[in-house]
């Protein structure tokens, strides 16, 4: 078990090249973040020249990505769990504060949050892990015509941003050796070797969440979902892509797949897409928390029932997160007795949330990994207060 899952992205374990006197080491390569060259197969225009950035970030980042939010960096707990398969071939990734790194005194607050599904491996999982957030911050310092005359930080600025994102992400895996060297093939694999043919079938889903001070941005490929919790309501901020057709559900379920979206799966390109569905919300007082989770936890916990448990969590928590106990309708909320046990053995309520979604979904009998997200979207500073003072006793009695 792997709880805030933070850890390096996975390597390919099956197949490594051997070294040679080109190559250091046959760990998978990190890109620098600037400058990449991507090709965009869906842009008829597209070539491969390196990105074209601004002179300073204020010329494409939007003004509401630049006042502060409170707290700066949400509360946030996690749990990646190998569940009952054989193999682990999910990723999270957890980076606050992405554009800090361009100018680390300026007001620059987005944090990235993302849930990687994998499937016939965790090669392209572990490389969407370590390399999305990069594409992000790319994508958004990159000027391109696409975004010309449209509204910034508006729902269709940021699905053109997100869309080209998802794809150059799409682009570079299918660029990737078998070996794990990122997007670009050292040579030493023939096209009819075990590798090769195993990295024709390697792909990911991938939900991510971008959370700035005024909005919450969500783009989704595949089926891992997002989900938010609301004055008392469950508004989910995703749909998974499932095969609806009858003829469709044949075609991809006979290669082992269920969705119609996903980054990599070179063998199924032609059946599956990247592009993401993105949705935009500005935040409001009544937001309480996300749970962004792979297809393994939704498969068998339903969004009600996520979010009636992660309330719990922070209604339970000493001092309790929420002033009345009560949901809201009135009534006392029943909630499981592991929450009173568990919630002095983590740090936070989120933390608490995470750890016990996640057994739960392995209760009910979820058969795929499982990773959980879960985070405060809002918070007074009174909560605040009381959070911190729970960390501070939960360091002093470890």
């Amino acid at each position: 078990m792997s709880e805030n899952c933070d850890s390096p992205p996975h390597s390919n374990t099956f197949f490594q090249c051997p070294p040679d006197k080109d190559r250091a080491s046959s760990e998978p390569r990190l890109l620098p973040l600037f400058p990449v060259e991507v090709p965009d197969a869906h842009h008829s225009g597209s070539t491969n020249s390196p990105l074209s950035l601004p002179q300073s970030p204020e010329e494409t980042i939007p003004s509401q990505l630049l006042s502060p939010p409170i707290p700066r960096e949400p509360f946030c707990g996690s749990v990646c769990l190998i569940g009952k398969s054989q193999h682990m071939e999910d990723a999270i990734s957890i980076i606050p504060q992405i554009l800090g790194s361009l100018r680390p005194s300026a007001p620059y607050h987005l944090h990235f949050y993302g849930v990687f599904d994998g499937h016939g491996g965790s090669l392209v999982s572990g490389f969407c892990q370590a390399q999305m957030h990069q594409m992000v911050l790319e994508v958004l310092l990159t000027r391109t015509s696409e975004i010309q005359g449209i509204a910034p930080a508006s729902v269709d600025w940021w699905d053109v941003l997100m869309t080209r994102c998802f794809r150059n992400m799409d682009g570079l895996v299918l660029r990737t050796c078998p070996c794990g060297e990122l997007g670009v093939n050292c040579g030493n694999h023939s096209t009819q070797t075990q590798s090769q043919l195993y990295s024709e079938f390697v792909g990911s889903t991938a939900a991510v969440v971008l959370l700035s001070n005024c909005q919450i941005i969500v783009a989704n490929c595949g089926d891992s979902g997002v989900v938010l919790a609301n004055n008392g309501n469950t508004i989910p901020l995703t749909h998974p892509h499932k095969v609806l057709s009858t003829d469709g559900r044949v075609r991809i379920e006979d290669h082992l797949l269920t969705t119609t979206r996903a980054i990599g799966n070179r063998y199924l390109k032609k059946y599956l897409i990247p592009d993401p569905d993105v949705t935009l919300r500005t935040r409001d007082s009544k937001d309480e928390f996300l749970i962004i989770a792979s297809a393994g936890f939704w498969d068998v916990v339903s969004t009600d029932a996520a979010c009636h448990v992660a309330r719990g969590c922070f209604r339970h928590s000493h001092p309790p997160y929420y002033a009345n106990a009560d949901d809201a309708n009135g009534e006392p909320h029943h909630f499981d007795t592991l929450v009173p046990s568990m919630s002095l053995m983590y740090p936070s309520p989120s933390a608490t949330a995470a750890a016990i979604l996640s057994r739960m979904a392995g209760i009910r009998g979820s058969e795929d990994n499982i990773s959980v997200i879960v985070f405060l979207v809002i918070i007074s500073s009174k909560n605040l207060l009381l959070l911190v003072l729970r960390i501070l006793n939960h360091i002093i009695l470890c």
